[in-house]
């Protein structure tokens, strides 16, 4: 069924920030309040005209843009390029997926995942800005795509459910690459402060 993993992600997030998370840390009520948002509004959808999108994808998309709002000046404009260049980069390559579905060899989900996640490491080093940004890029891409088979007589919701596994399966890759940098970090730190202490 699609859009399980979605669903158990955000159950995932759900559990830590409300049980594991520091009470004193300002990201556990945001964290928390997200991903259950994410979860009630799960199942719906908002229908303008013949145009249809899933009001999780809308609300991925207004927590990018008040994530981004904190940023001001060039600084701003570099994360919007970046948020273009992951909505024409995905949107790209939706349609021509639509064009020629035969060259996507592997498992659609695992390789728009693995996609979204190199352009979210090559373009930023902050975990928060790379997730952010690639989200509403996508989003957003996902809208564009939507939009422009309509003029060709196909119907596609926009923020589907199997784009949301591709959102869940990119999440648990970035925490992924995270957890291992830290760990990385943290034993080389160790290694150089017994290599000090023997010399």
């Amino acid at each position: 069924m699609q859009g399980v993993l979605f669903l158990g992600v955000m159950w995932a997030v759900w559990v830590i920030a409300t049980f594991f998370m520091d009470k004193s840390d300002p990201l556990r009520r945001r964290m928390a309040f997200a991903s259950l948002l994410f979860i009630i509004v799960f199942p719906y959808q908002l229908k303008i005209g013949g145009f249809s999108v899933q009001w999780t994808a809308v609300f991925l998309i207004a927590a990018g843009y008040l994530y981004f709002a904190r940023f001001r000046g060039m600084r701003l404009a570099y994360q919007l390029v970046y948020v273009w260049i992951a909505m024409t980069g995905y949107t790209g390559m939706l349609l021509f997926e639509l064009y020629d579905p035969v060259w996507i060899m592997a498992n659609r989900m695992i390789f728009y995942s693995i996609f979204i996640f190199i352009i979210a490491q090559l373009a930023s080093s902050s975990f928060f800005t790379g997730t952010m940004f690639v989200v509403l890029g996508t989003a957003q891409g996902e809208i564009g795509y939507a939009l422009a088979i309509m003029k060709w007589g196909f119907h596609q919701t926009a923020g589907s459910y199997s784009y949301l596994d591709i959102i869940a399966l990119f999440l648990c890759l970035q925490c992924g690459w995270g957890v291992l940098n830290h760990l990385i970090t943290a034993l080389s730190e160790k290694y150089a402060l017994k290599k000090e202490k023997g010399v």
